[in-house]
């Protein structure tokens, strides 16, 4: 008789049909993220530290063919990712919202340096649209899609701003 353990973390639940099979008997795992969650991961691996191959979907059927089999399940919350482009940072007020949340997008370029772009895709390509300022909010809606936020800021130095409000060369008036 075997043993395969299985362990989960994040917004989810993971079981198995068997979790004493025969060896060469059939197991079936269930793998089920909860409202608003995402699978993203199922690793396993034997006694021996083996690879067991095993997909990344709610339910699979799969052979038991060692003593113990562990099984280690990844949910997660649907998150913000933001990648900054130029010399600045960027930042949200909770990067896993909750549906109808309000989030704020902070974005802070060096100084004299101008945000050109702030621009989002959805996991299925779908552009989410954002002014370029400093700072903005709005609605999360999205259950279970990741979204990625572009931010791109002009490392050329903003011409308008006077140069003694530039803060490298204030040093030089004072």
């Amino acid at each position: 008789m075997a043993n395969i353990w299985v362990q989960y973390t994040g917004d989810g639940t993971a079981w198995v049909s068997n979790p004493t099979p025969n060896i060469g008997e059939q197991v079936t795992l269930y793998a089920i993220p909860a409202d608003g969650a995402t699978l993203d991961d199922i690793e396993a691996w034997d006694e021996y530290g083996y690879s067991v191959a095993l997909y990344v979907q709610e339910e699979q059927d799969f052979i038991c063919n060692s003593n113990t089999i562990t099984i280690q399940v990844t949910f997660s919350e649907p998150k913000i990712h933001i990648y900054v482009d130029g010399n600045g940072t960027a930042s949200v007020s909770n990067r896993y919202p909750s549906v109808s949340e309000i989030v704020t997008l902070y974005i802070d370029p060096m100084p004299r340096q101008r945000i050109l772009s702030v621009i989002g895709y959805d996991e299925n390509g779908n552009v989410v649209r954002f002014r370029n300022r400093k700072v903005q909010s709005f609605m999360w809606t999205y259950q279970t899609l990741d979204i990625y936020i572009t931010i791109r800021i002009d490392n050329k130095i903003d011409k308008r701003m006077p140069i003694w409000m530039y803060p490298r060369l204030r040093k030089c008036f004072t």
